[in-house]
């Protein structure tokens, strides 16, 4: 029995990097990493890019600036790495705004590439909400607080969010002004 825990002690600490996604910081840029490597299954994760020069690109999306009857990002797969914006702030007057804001304010972003995450990363980013906060608090980023647009789609006109207070995941009007945007952007490895 003890030489079967000590093999097992001695095989997860010959591994501490495998089989964990992982958030960190480089400079002041800030990553959620969710590779297969990482212990993310297959199916769940891509490097197909959901952004082509600022602008979305799969089959639900237009080119140019999308609009209240738009359909946005499918929610089945996470990018496998993301930088993760350090603020709420894209609306210079209120850090809440409507879907079509948010979805453009992340697009109008200075360097292309940004976006609003989907629903699933937004669930990521919450599981993961403390060492976030935390590496926020020492760069002078802003914490998680309140509620977030995703870029995936309940309908035409409705948008899944999440409520990074309450642990919740639901559809909201588009039009709805209380709601922030965490704009995030695709890394490639």
């Amino acid at each position: 029995m003890k030489k079967t825990i000590l093999i097992i002690i001695a095989f997860g600490l010959s591994y501490p990097n495998s089989y964990s996604q992982k958030v960190y910081k480089q400079g002041n840029k800030v990553y959620l990493e969710c590779t297969i490597e990482s212990g993310m299954p297959s199916y769940s994760v891509t490097n197909d890019s959901k952004c082509v020069g600022g602008i979305a690109s799969n089959k639900k999306y237009r080119n140019g600036d999308i609009s209240i009857n738009s359909y946005a990002t499918e929610n089945d797969k996470v990018y496998e790495k993301l930088e993760i914006d350090l603020s709420d702030n894209l609306n210079a007057s209120s850090a809440t705004m409507d879907w079509v804001t948010a979805y453009n304010g992340c697009k109008a972003k200075s360097d292309a590439g940004w976006r609003l995450p989907s629903q699933r990363e937004l669930i990521l980013m919450f599981i993961f909400k403390p060492a976030l906060d935390s590496i926020f608090a020492k760069i002078g980023g802003s914490s998680f607080n309140g509620t977030y647009w995703s870029s995936s789609e309940k309908s035409a006109t409705k948008s899944w969010t999440f409520n990074f207070i309450g642990s919740t995941t639901f559809t909201n009007d588009k039009t709805s002004t209380y709601i922030r945007a965490r704009c995030v952007k695709e890394v490639t490895l």
